[in-house]
């Protein structure tokens, strides 16, 4: 018997259980889970999450996350770019939205110039958009997520539930949390 305890990887397990007034046995090994090298170490093409709301394209954040991914593309000409919207289910819209968003996310794309192969655009529906991205991110090998941090005109306390946040504290790779530059804040 094969199975999966996560990361724990227990070398060895014993279960006994009475049958027919005997006790019988069952022991099995367990393989710890394999840790996935991450693509910069593997030779892989390292790949970039960067989570793009859809639903304020007019946010000033856009400009400055534009730009600093554009730095990261910049220093690695194999890197991969998945840009991710997350829309809430019940507001979708189903296939028009779908496509209305992800055709907001090519237009967020071109300033980038990058080839058709170097992109994909995904849009998820949740009512959770942290935990969206974090999954999405740990299904697809990312290697970094890149995301606005929240905006100058929100709580000062709001950093601690905002989608940054959670993103930061739950991902299993780094993230970039990108600020809008203190001259465009006002």
């Amino acid at each position: 018997m094969r199975a999966r305890l996560g990361m724990l990887g227990l070398v060895v397990g014993t279960f006994c259980f009475l049958s027919s007034g005997a006790w019988a046995c069952s022991c099995w090994q367990i393989e710890p889970e394999k840790k996935r090298v991450p693509n910069l170490l593997s030779g892989e093409a390292p790949i970039i999450l960067v989570a793009v709301d859809t639903r304020h394209m007019d946010d000033p954040r856009h400009v400055a996350l534009l730009r600093n991914v554009s730095l990261m593309l910049a220093s690695g000409p194999e890197y991969r770019l998945i840009l991710t919207t997350v829309i809430a289910p019940d507001q979708s819209g189903g296939e028009s939205a779908q496509l209305e968003h992800r055709v907001r996310l090519k237009h967020w794309a071109e300033p980038l110039k990058l080839p058709p192969e170097r992109v994909t655009l995904h849009v998820l529906e949740d009512t959770d958009p942290a935990n969206a991205l974090v999954e999405f991110a740990r299904r697809n090998l990312v290697d970094l997520i890149a995301l606005g941090a929240p905006g100058p005109d929100e709580a000062p306390m709001a950093w601690w539930r905002s989608v940054a946040s959670t993103v930061t504290s739950h991902a299993h790779c780094s993230v970039h949390v990108v600020r809008l530059p203190r001259i465009l804040r006002g």
